[in-house]
């Protein structure tokens, strides 16, 4: 469990000072998450993993949709995933797991499949003049598909990987990574 207290401000840079639009807004919130990730090894060239978020964050609305979706939690359970942003995988509230079989063509060699899927609680939803509200409870689910091909190094790995995203529609990619991807730690987590 978390708390946290803070100010949002905001002051144009291409409008006078006396700008109308300026606000400054403070913001205090409760936040309680739960993250488990866990891998069984079945036989000796298959194993499965499998991962559960679960977030509640009480986090009022910021000044707009963006701000608000910026600000919210996210489910990035791929390394493809936490270098992209993608509005569909972000809610204050959210369910999420997923499950990662692997096959082991050698020590060095393995191919993986992952699926998750995302359930926020209350979906953030955007209105006509671009300013947050919660929508329906449950009233949207979304998923991530990858399939990757992993060498490992001694000093990192090779993939080459394929993914979808449910959102936006007809979301492919594919990549080549070479190394490991470090991800510092984050301002709020």
């Amino acid at each position: 469990a978390q708390i946290y207290t803070g100010e949002e401000r905001f002051r144009s840079g291409l409008k006078p000072s006396n700008n109308k639009d300026s606000y400054k807004k403070g913001h205090t919130w409760l936040q309680l998450s739960y993250q488990r990730e866990s891998y069984y090894k079945i036989i000796s060239k298959y194993t499965v993993g499998w991962n559960v978020e679960l977030l509640y964050a009480s986090k009022n609305f910021s000044e707009n949709h963006t701000a608000t979706l910026l600000q919210a939690g996210e489910f990035t359970p791929t390394p493809h995933s936490m270098t992209t942003y993608n509005e569909a995988f972000r809610a204050n509230q959210f369910v999420a797991g997923g499950i990662k079989p692997i096959y082991h063509l050698t020590d060095k060699l393995h191919v993986r499949a992952e699926i998750y899927g995302f359930l926020p609680i209350f979906p953030i939803e955007r209105n006509s003049i671009n300013m947050a509200y919660y929508g329906k409870a449950f009233s949207r689910f979304e998923y991530i598909g990858e399939i990757s091909l992993v060498y490992q190094l001694l000093s990192g790995a090779i993939s080459a990987y394929a993914n979808h995203y449910s959102s936006p529609k007809g979301e492919w990619n594919i990549g080549v990574t070479l190394g490991w991807t470090l991800f510092n730690n984050r301002f709020l987590e």
